[in-house]
């Protein structure tokens, strides 16, 4: 649970969000990486500029993708894994 504004450049090395968690990377004007993400049902990944590289799939444990909130921007690809 909780609120992740992401504003400047870096790498995430792991990243855990909780059911209510949300990670917002609107604001964000340069890229930045994340390594390893696992995700709750009920958790949002916003990122509408396309702006994060995602080192590996994220996690989504035993969750349904329809139970999650996610905005990659347009143009990205998907790899379910």
């Amino acid at each position: 649970q909780g609120l992740l504004e992401l504003h400047g450049v870096g790498t995430i090395t792991t990243l855990n969000l909780g059911p209510r968690a949300k990670l917002d990377a609107s604001n964000l004007r340069t890229g930045v990486t994340i390594t390893n993400c696992t995700a709750e049902e009920g958790a949002t990944i916003l990122d509408p500029n396309g702006l994060i590289t995602w080192t590996n799939a994220i996690d989504l444990g035993n969750g349904n993708l329809k139970n999650f909130n996610f905005d990659f921007g347009d143009g990205r690809n998907v790899k379910p894994s």
